[in-house]
């Protein structure tokens, strides 16, 4: 799976964005896709029209970098995962440990 950068315009630097007011001209959403014409009809489904480029994953790194950018959200299929800070949020959940069963004994 490759991940590409949806990017918003200037427009939301001063206006709500209609599907979620975190989105501003600020804002990057990440979308992992098998392709960028997959990448680009989840772009419409989630976002309609209210979208400005899809990048591939090092243009938008740079993209967001240069722009001083957060991403917003990361897509998954046809799931999205809205966070501030999103990094945080994907970490994984560590296996060391351990959940009582209900009924065990120790």
């Amino acid at each position: 799976m490759s991940v590409y950068y949806v990017t918003f315009g200037v427009k939301y630097a001063d206006e709500p964005h209609p599907v979620n007011e975190i989105i501003t001209n600020r804002a990057v959403v990440a979308i992992e896709a098998p392709s960028e014409e997959f990448a680009r009809r989840v772009a419409f489904h989630h976002f309609d029209q209210y979208w400005s480029q899809l990048l591939p994953e090092e243009e938008g790194r740079q993209y967001a970098a240069k722009w001083g950018c957060y991403t917003a959200a990361h897509v998954f299929g046809q799931s999205i995962v809205w966070a501030g800070d999103t990094d945080t949020m994907l970490n994984l959940i560590s296996t060391t440990q351990t959940v009582p069963r209900e009924g065990a004994t120790s």
